[in-house]
């Protein structure tokens, strides 16, 4: 089973209050596109997906050239400057998709650090070279430890999107994926089922979801669970498909 990275396990229960909430809730958990790109095909070499955390210090800049990415601002005021266009704000929250190859310079604000995530799509497990250019430090929090399953041929799309569920949100139906993602939890704690076991998750923590898998996912506390999604699947097809009937 998939578990959520760098975090304590425990089993999680609803309390009355948040039972009580979850009788106006949502439906499902209100999705929201940050950025997305298009890869015209991911079958020649084996993919993996790999998540950062980055420091850059304030007044500073730092270059990227890699692998397909999608860039997240956590905290902090910055500038971006994709191939020589032109000069992009940054604050907390947007996302960008840098294709492969692409050369990228970020700038923090005079006032204060920026603090990034870089979800990477790459070729190589395991890279030696620096991520981000000095002065720059980032910190892997997670990579896939085997190449993505079940990619075929055709154009992919590779998404970042923000979830969130609503507090006391249930369990939908259980999913699979029809490609990958990789989430990151940016605020409260959810709750994650699959294979008959449920665990825990909260702010700072990564989960993986491999192709087929099936789980589902929930909120059992009283404030919002917020999930930042990099997604990988077939143009036109659907993310997640219903878990076969036993």
């Amino acid at each position: 089973m998939r578990t959520f990275s760098c975090l304590a396990i425990a089993l999680l229960c609803c309390s009355a209050g948040s039972k009580a909430v979850a009788q106006d809730q949502p439906a499902g958990p209100v999705r929201t596109l940050l950025a997305s790109g298009h890869l015209a095909s991911v079958v020649e070499l084996p993919l993996f997906l790999r998540l950062y955390r980055a420091r850059l210090p304030a007044g500073q800049h730092a270059s990227y050239q890699g692998a397909n990415a999608m860039l997240y601002d956590l905290s902090g005021t910055a500038t971006s400057d994709i191939d020589g266009g032109a000069t992009q704000p940054r604050a907390e929250g947007p996302g960008a998709f840098i294709a492969a190859g692409q050369a990228v310079t970020i700038s923090a604000a005079d006032s204060k650090p920026t603090d990034l995530l870089l979800f990477l799509l790459t070729a190589r497990p395991n890279q030696g070279r620096r991520l981000l250019s000095h002065p720059a430090v980032a910190q892997e929090l997670y990579r896939t430890p085997d190449p993505l399953p079940g990619l075929k041929a055709g154009p992919y799309e590779f998404s970042l999107a923000r979830l969130v569920f609503s507090p006391g949100m249930q369990a939908g139906p259980a999913v699979s994926r029809s490609g990958a993602a990789l989430d990151y939890v940016l605020a409260g704690t959810g709750a994650v089922t699959a294979e008959g076991k449920t665990e825990a998750g909260s702010s700072g923590s990564a989960l993986f979801e491999g192709f087929g898998w099936v789980h589902s996912l929930a909120n059992p506390g009283d404030v919002p669970f917020v999930l930042l999604q990099a997604n990988l699947s077939r143009e036109g097809a659907p993310e997640v498909v219903p878990a076969p009937a036993r």
